[in-house]
């Protein structure tokens, strides 16, 4: 409703005068759409596919198993204790928590990660399709009403990268 009504006011121009602006049609078929990828470091005791502990403010490479340093035949080991607060996010979010979800290799070198790959979740992940509303107490524009609803793609686990020290 909000764009209908943007769109109508763009079409009178200023002073309720119609544009005459030429229009190119095949543009009015668009419509703009952005995307945002947020990520969020599970608090968990243990990694994702290791049994080392996490540390935050600990001096670096004191917690590693050797599946994090890519030592050759080490086994990734899910800790399924990891999926507690991604399933809380997926509640909390008005996601529906899929029944199969899969793990997939992004391959990619860089320093911080010794695999040359990262396990995520892309293609099937573990939820999907939510929600999140927000109102102007939350500082949505007022031009847009009372209150947003922004859609949700998916939430998906993926292994963390290391980090690099300088």
């Amino acid at each position: 409703e909000a764009k209908a009504k943007k769109l109508a006011a763009k079409a009178e121009g200023p002073g309720g005068k119609t544009s005459k602006k030429s229009k190119n049609p095949r543009l009015e078929k668009w419509e703009l759409t952005v995307g945002i990828e947020i990520h969020a470091e599970l608090n968990t005791a243990r990694k994702l596919f290791s049994r080392a502990t996490t540390s935050i403010s600990e001096e670096p490479n004191t917690h590693v198993a050797l599946f994090d340093a890519a030592f050759p035949g080490a086994q990734a080991q899910f800790q399924k204790a990891t999926l507690l607060p991604a399933l809380r996010a997926a509640i909390a979010l008005a996601c529906q928590v899929q029944k199969r979800s899969s793990w997939d290799r992004k391959h990619y070198f860089y320093q911080d990660q010794p695999n040359g790959y990262q396990i995520t979740q892309y293609y099937e992940p573990f939820a999907r399709d939510g929600s999140i509303t927000l109102y102007d107490h939350d500082g949505i524009d007022p031009e847009d009403g009372q209150s947003i609803t922004v859609g949700i793609k998916q939430i998906q686990m993926e292994q963390d990268t290391a980090k690099t020290i300088l």
